[in-house]
């Protein structure tokens, strides 16, 4: 019986005969995308740490990259500790979705002023990130990075 079964998976792989790709589910990619966006403009860093890898990555513009989950956390705490942050505008302009690995481009709109005074900076730019699903079945980043086109 063994045997039959086996000599029929190895025929039809030598017929190219494969089973259906897996279902992508773009929506609950979208839904993960939505909940990490308010996060960062909830200005929750501790809530932002479910949706990295352990060893995700953050390239900020004209700064050393922040490597690893408490690399990024200790900077982001740091940064909403010390600044009032407003995410204005955060819009997907694509969106791409394979069975594990998904990439998001879109545009952002911010401003922050420090909780102790002083002038507010306002910023806007590109975004790109990149996520992976993770064995615990949950879609996490991998690597992001933006550009600031706008600084007043």
């Amino acid at each position: 019986m063994r045997r039959t079964g086996a000599l029929a998976l190895g025929f039809a792989l030598v017929l190219g005969c494969t089973p259906p790709p897996p279902t992508i589910d773009a929506d609950a990619f979208r839904a993960r995308w939505d909940a990490y966006s308010a996060a960062l403009a909830a200005g929750n860093a501790n809530a932002m740490m479910a949706y990295y890898f352990n060893d995700g990555v953050r390239i900020p513009p004209n700064d050393p990259a922040q490597r690893g989950i408490e690399a990024v956390r200790q900077h982001l705490s740091d940064f909403f500790t010390n600044y009032d942050y407003v995410l204005d505008e955060v819009t997907a302009d694509d969106i791409q979705v394979s069975t594990d690995l998904a990439a998001v481009r879109a545009i952002y709109r911010e401003h922050w002023s420090p909780k102790e005074g002083g002038d507010t900076t306002y910023q806007a730019g590109k975004w790109l990130s990149v996520w992976g699903l993770h064995p615990d079945g949950q879609w996490k980043i991998k690597t992001e990075m933006w550009t600031v086109e706008m600084v007043q």
